[in-house]
């Protein structure tokens, strides 16, 4: 077990080929048997964390990746989603087994059920408005843009959901 302390808010584990960053607020875990098929190696030092490959594009790309995260550790990524429309309404439940699902109205029939994961976070500041927040930025932008997949923006209309600061062009109707 090796640690290091980067500031006095985050530090780094390495512990049975597993990489811990960890802050006050969360932590997030990294298993390093997926970067063996990399053929890569880990060197930690006290002023730095670098990746060793013979690559370079996949240790351009794990540097980046770690940069991100312990940028994210201390700060969180988040996600602010607009649902404009009539009937359109979300709101998180909590299950018996401590599952956490988003529930979506869009006024079908039925309402739209998803699970939400371990390492985001989702709550809705009202009913037309949620936040996705996470440590990580590709998985919090990932179910983002998932939840905004669900119900595409009509562009005549302008409904749909919508970033915090989107903005859209709308499309002229027939004209006589």
């Amino acid at each position: 077990m090796q640690l290091i302390n980067l500031n006095k808010n985050i530090s780094i584990i390495y512990y049975n080929n597993f990489l811990i960053i960890k802050s006050y607020y969360t932590h997030v875990v990294l298993d390093i048997l997926k970067l063996r098929k990399f053929k890569s190696s880990i060197v930690l030092n006290s002023s730095s964390l670098r990746l060793v490959t013979k690559s370079i594009g996949n240790k351009i790309l794990f540097n980046n990746q770690l940069i991100s995260l312990i940028k994210g550790v201390n700060n969180f990524y988040y996600k602010k989603l607009n649902l404009i429309g009539i009937g359109f309404r979300a709101w998180v439940t909590k299950n018996k087994l401590s599952n956490k699902k988003l529930v979506i109205k869009f006024g079908f029939s039925k309402y739209i059920i998803l699970t939400i994961p371990k390492e985001v976070v989702i709550f809705c500041l009202r009913s037309t408005l949620m936040v996705v927040k996470g440590p990580d930025k590709e998985i919090t932008n990932f179910i983002a843009a998932r939840i905004r997949f669900l119900k595409r923006i009509n562009i005549y209309k302008g409904k749909g959901i919508l970033y915090e600061n989107e903005v859209i062009q709308l499309k002229l109707g027939k004209q006589k």
